[in-house]
């Protein structure tokens, strides 16, 4: 018998039914993490600093929007700046931390030895050290209350606000909902993933983005793509290998899980494809028809992903967002066929202007299974798919930022002088 179960047994059964509402009322609600009380000192001796709030922690497996986050980070590193990231969760050491961003790429060698790392029990009394020229950068939606919060003891009180989508549109009508909209009507600098989630804000004018005014820029994402030599792409697995994004809630994983059936039923997939599902919850293998299993993969490290990219031969990507994610270019410009579907400011003329492997299709069943046999027969085409890959319209990691952006956050540091 565990010991947990021992002390149970002994445990009068009041005692024990006494203390469980008491555990659940101990677990505070989004409201009370994201209005939680924040112990700021300000020390005007303090050097200069940019303050990332990061959503999360870092482990050696990480997404897409914190790898953004970092390669920002670095970036203002690389200008000469004091950068302090700010974590909510102790569930990784500082030195692990500092190991887990040192595998992901060389360029962080530098970055993790000179940037600080605390972390924030927002709901206790932990306090953080600021100087009233420091600035705060959310990076999520829920840090923006505790930017908002920080900056207010600053010169200006402006916060960056790195927006990677636009995070309404993945809660219902409710008050993760209303919160999130809170956001979007502070008084913050916006700093966005892409151009098109920009020119988003600017067309719906979210949070009276336009009307605002407000001082914006969007950087140029980094893509994780690992185009080989030719002659090793040219040698490919026994079976097609088809993958879509399984990861669950924000993007439409049973949708796509869904199309891809329709396909199987219709002849547009058969045996001779294997179908992989990224990011899923769980590795497991799944029956859809006669045969053909769908073999689900949980998230892999970030290397093992990258070495795998050019495997792929299709892909459908869904996500009911104006931000096209980065798996979708990833995969082009691996020289895989690319499916997903268009939203607002990301149509098929912008996904298409990235690169010729991406098809930008409508969000219907119809569409949806014309737009994958397309991709199917595109496929057999590899000189063509690799040609594609190497004149795609993206920018490497090496030029994610330019002098704007340096120009950008030098007018940011002097309004905090003044």
């Amino acid at each position: 018998m565990k010991l947990k179960s021992i002390i149970k047994n002994c445990l009068p059964y009041g005692l024990i039914k006494h203390l469980k509402p008491l555990r659940k009322r101990n677990v505070p609600n989004i409201c009370e993490k994201v209005f939680a009380n924040i112990n700021v000192i300000v020390f005007e001796e303090r050097e200069q600093t940019i303050n990332i709030l990061f959503y999360g922690t870092i482990k050696d497996t990480i997404s897409a929007g914190p790898l953004s986050v970092l390669y920002f980070a670095n970036f203002l590193c690389e200008m000469g700046l004091n950068v302090r990231l700010l974590f909510g969760s102790h569930s990784v050491s500082e030195k692990q931390i500092r190991i887990n961003i040192s595998k992901f790429d060389s360029r962080f060698d530098n970055f993790c030895k000179h940037a600080e790392i605390k972390f924030l029990k927002f709901l206790e009394t932990d306090s953080i050290e600021i100087s009233p020229k420091d600035i705060t950068v959310a990076t999520y939606w829920s840090t923006a209350f505790y930017a908002k919060r920080i900056q207010s003891y600053c010169n200006n009180k402006k916060f960056i606000y790195f927006i990677q989508d636009d995070e309404r549109i993945f809660y219902e009508n409710g008050t993760e909902h209303v919160l999130v909209e809170n956001t979007y009507n502070m008084n913050f600098y916006g700093f966005f993933s892409t151009e098109l989630l920009r020119q988003h804000f600017l067309q719906e004018n979210i949070g009276g983005f336009r009307d605002k005014n407000i001082i914006s820029i969007s950087q140029n994402s980094p893509s994780y793509y690992k185009l080989p030599a030719i002659d090793v792409f040219m040698k490919r697995a026994p079976k097609k290998r088809f993958v879509f994004y399984a990861r669950s809630g924000r993007n439409c994983c049973v949708y796509a899980e869904y199309i891809i059936k329709e396909c199987c039923k219709k002849g547009i997939l058969t045996n001779d494809w294997e179908i992989i599902g990224l990011a899923a919850e769980e590795s497991k293998k799944v029956e859809i028809e006669n045969g053909i299993f769908i073999h689900l993969q949980k998230t892999k490290p970030l290397k093992t992903y990258i070495n795998n990219l050019y495997t792929y031969d299709v892909a459908l990507i869904l996500m009911e967002s104006p931000h096209y994610s980065m798996l979708p270019i990833d995969l082009a410009l691996s020289a895989c066929i690319v499916v997903t579907n268009i939203f607002k400011t990301k149509t098929k003329e912008a996904l298409s202007n990235i690169s010729a492997n991406i098809i930008g299709t409508e969000f219907n069943v119809e569409s949806m299974l014309e737009s994958i046999k397309l991709a199917v027969s595109n496929s057999e085409n590899l000189e063509n798919r690799y040609k594609n890959a190497i004149e795609a319209n993206f920018p490497t990691i090496d030029n994610i930022f330019n002098d704007n952006h340096k120009i950008w956050i030098t007018n940011i540091l002097k309004d905090l002088k003044l």
